[in-house]
């Protein structure tokens, strides 16, 4: 019953993460970075979900790739927060916006990287400890 809960937890990380994901990487790689990976991360969903090897590996392929996004978002967080002050002014004035729209936009997303990287590693690390759950 306790493996059970825990891969029910992994999956709810798996699909957390997955939305984070479609949310952060059309910013930095284009909307078709993430729709091309809207059917892995189907089949990956489903099978976690029937406890097959085929969805435990389509969900370990698909965690660098939310590793990647979400360390691109947080270099360029930490580039824009603490190393370039003009970063965000120049967004405002390409995006026509205030730079208080802009600082709270780029915080939010910020934060939704650190999210979608925390609960990447949690997911893959349930996964792997409970490999053997899956046939």
């Amino acid at each position: 019953m306790r493996k059970d809960r825990f891969l029910s937890y992994g999956l709810l990380l798996f699909v957390l993460s997955s939305a984070f994901y479609m949310v952060l990487a059309p910013q930095y790689f284009g909307a078709i970075f993430s729709i091309i990976f809207i059917i892995p991360i189907y089949i990956g969903i489903r099978g976690i979900r029937r406890k097959t090897k085929k969805g435990l590996t389509f969900t370990f392929m698909i965690f660098p790739l939310f590793v990647l996004v979400s360390t691109i978002w947080l270099k360029n967080a930490y580039f824009a927060f603490f190393k370039d002050e003009t970063f965000i002014p120049k967004l405002s004035k390409t995006y026509e916006m205030s730079v208080q729209k802009v600082t709270t936009l780029f915080t939010f997303f910020s934060l939704l990287a650190v999210l979608l990287l925390i609960f990447s590693l949690s997911y893959f690390l349930i996964f792997l400890f409970n490999k053997d759950e899956f046939h």
